[in-house]
């Protein structure tokens, strides 16, 4: 088998029974409530070698009064070789208007 097509055939991300994970935002954990593997199809349209996950989590509990961006944190862990990574991403919290009603507006 050539190159490329041992490259079409390879699992090149860590099988989910072997992930876990954990996110933070502010350096405060925040619960987890799914994880999704997801299967991409790479630059040679070979489905199935590339796989990502797609993380659903609390949003931070002062979200509406929080003045600045969360820096949002996510470490992952492969128990099948020891080994950890982590991503950081920043999140602007969504400015809103609360009217004398008691109704939230969203600001553009």
């Amino acid at each position: 088998m050539n190159k490329a097509d041992a490259e079409k055939h390879s699992i090149v991300t860590v099988e989910p029974k072997y992930m876990t994970f954990e996110v933070y935002a502010d350096g405060k954990p925040l619960q987890i409530y799914s994880i999704q593997p997801l299967t991409m199809q790479d630059k040679g349209n070979s489905a199935g070698n590339d796989m990502c996950y797609l993380l659903q989590v609390e949003l931070p509990k002062d979200i509406y009064s929080h003045n600045a961006p969360y820096e949002i944190r996510v470490v992952g862990h492969n128990s099948q070789y020891n080994e950890s990574g982590e991503s950081v991403y920043y999140l602007e919290p969504p400015k809103i208007r609360l009217e004398k009603t008691g109704k939230m507006t969203f600001i553009h």
